[in-house]
């Protein structure tokens, strides 16, 4: 069966399950519902969408173009490895996807911490709390070289964003954490790791049909999980706009 039916089908026991809680609590449930179910989505896109990536033959393809030694000597290690790598770098490729003014900016500015840190040892940046604060420090830094970057920052503090901030918090701390585990990586890896990113940034064609299966899988889950619930549909993806 598709890997990306089964993660949806998963996803929907999930998404049952979470009904039941929300029925139980004297909260707002609409409005729980909608914040708990784009917790669930985004915590398992990132994780289907890399696992379709490493069964695609692209990305077998490119192991033996690398020549990376046979996983299935380690297959276990190996596995984990390779996710938690998608799975970091897909955070940061749904930002972009959200937010392309994002790119050129994140880059500069992951670059520039990274360095600090390689400098200055002692100097810890990833920090829940603090990166999106040192972000907007940052472009608060360069906002007169262009008005991207005022719309950028006005867009981030909007009070309705909350749901992108989070995102970007953790797209950002990923980023970072994506670049320190590369650098640990053998030549021959560190290779196969950037031509898969820049493939996947590129939305070369094998990526953009596992992205257009997810697609197509994911707003079928999500109008079934609608229509059961006979909550009102526009208003339902409003509210999960917001949280974007």
């Amino acid at each position: 069966m598709n890997p990306i039916i089964i993660h949806n089908m998963l996803l929907c026991l999930s998404t049952v399950f979470s009904m039941v809680v929300v029925d139980a609590s004297p909260v707002d449930p609409e409005a729980q519902l909608v914040e708990i179910i784009y917790n669930s989505y985004i915590a398992n896109r990132n994780h289907l969408v890399a696992n379709c990536i490493m069964k695609s033959d692209h990305f077998k393809q490119q192991l033996s173009t690398h020549s990376i030694p046979d996983p299935v000597r380690d297959a276990a290690t190996f596995h984990e490895e390779s996710e938690n790598m998608l799975i970091l770098y897909l955070n940061w490729y749904f930002i972009r996807v959200m937010r392309p003014s994002v790119t050129f900016y994140g880059d500069i500015f992951t670059e520039k911490e990274l360095l600090e840190m390689k400098n200055h040892p002692h100097h810890k940046f990833l920090c829940a709390r603090c990166v999106l604060d040192i972000f907007i420090e940052f472009l608060q830094g360069i906002q007169d070289e262009s008005n991207n970057v005022k719309q950028l920052i006005h867009f981030i503090k909007k009070s309705d964003n909350v749901g992108f901030r989070k995102d970007l918090t953790r797209a950002l701390l990923d980023k970072l954490e994506l670049a320190e585990l590369l650098e640990k990586k053998t030549i021959n890896e560190q290779n196969f790791y950037n031509d898969l990113f820049n493939d996947i940034s590129e939305e070369k064609q094998w990526f953009s049909e596992i992205i257009g299966d997810f697609v197509k899988w994911n707003n079928n889950l999500i109008g079934g999980i609608v229509g059961k619930m006979k909550v009102n549909v526009e208003k339902f993806f409003k509210d999960m706009k917001s949280l974007q």
